[in-house]
């Protein structure tokens, strides 16, 4: 019997909302980063900031994955 592993992916939606120091504007942001749930915000002027991006309202859609790849799997089973 052939057996077939099949990798499904899906996408995500959240937002989260970050105040920007006083004397900052959206076109001073050089960098943006998130890794988890920490983020970071680099200045052009070299400063930085860290921020939450912890999301508890994400939005999901399992109803048709955006990608499927399918692969032989020859592990005993």
């Amino acid at each position: 019997m052939t057996r077939i592993r099949v990798e499904l992916s899906y996408s995500t939606y959240g937002q989260v909302f970050v105040n920007l120091p006083e004397s900052m504007e959206v076109d001073d942001i050089d960098e943006l980063y998130v890794k988890w749930a920490d983020g970071g915000i680099t200045f052009t002027d070299g400063t930085t900031m860290t921020f939450d991006a912890e999301c508890d309202d994400w939005e999901h859609d399992f109803k048709r994955p955006d990608s499927i790849d399918y692969y032989e799997d020859n592990d005993e089973y």
